[in-house]
């Protein structure tokens, strides 16, 4: 599997005033936009953009668990989703925006309450209409992988 390069759109970069390599106005951004959603309700935190991935972190509690006290999995797929959203907003001009066409993953191990899952976004296509990220969800606290998700975003026009 080949990763590629995390690109930002120059157009997008000079909107939110990005300079050279600080990403930080794309975290603040997303966080902005991330108001009153999915996002903010788990909640999933931007920590990093690199030109090799993104980083997201979700603590796992109520908001994230099943009756027993572990990740749900329509959790993580939420987490995986998200995080390659955002990757695939960074990669496009500002008349675009994906959304998700597929996903699936494998649930490898378990995460507990109280624990925090950190996401590993890598790109592994970047077309015109259709984006392909790995996600790779691990543990904080036991540093194991609890899955691997493939997220494949197709890219729509702004009408």
């Amino acid at each position: 599997m080949s990763i590629l390069p995390i690109k930002i759109n120059e157009e997008l970069s000079q909107k939110l005033g990005a300079k050279g390599n600080d990403t930080s106005p794309f975290i603040t951004y997303f966080e902005t936009i991330s108001k009153g959603t999915l996002m903010e309700h788990l909640p999933i935190k931007i920590t990093s953009i690199t030109k090799d991935y993104i980083e997201a972190l979700m603590p796992i509690d109520e908001r994230s668990c099943q009756i027993q006290g572990c990740l749900h999995g329509g959790a993580s797929m939420a987490l995986a989703e998200s995080i390659g959203g955002y990757g695939s907003f960074l990669l496009l001009p500002t008349d675009k925006f994906p959304v998700g066409l597929q996903i699936s993953g494998n649930h490898l191990s378990m995460a507990k309450k109280g624990d925090t899952i950190k996401a590993i976004a890598q790109l592994i296509h970047h077309g015109r209409t259709t984006h392909l990220w790995q996600i790779d969800l691990y543990s904080l606290e036991t540093e194991k992988l609890v899955s691997s998700i493939r997220l494949t975003n197709s890219i729509i026009t702004v009408r």
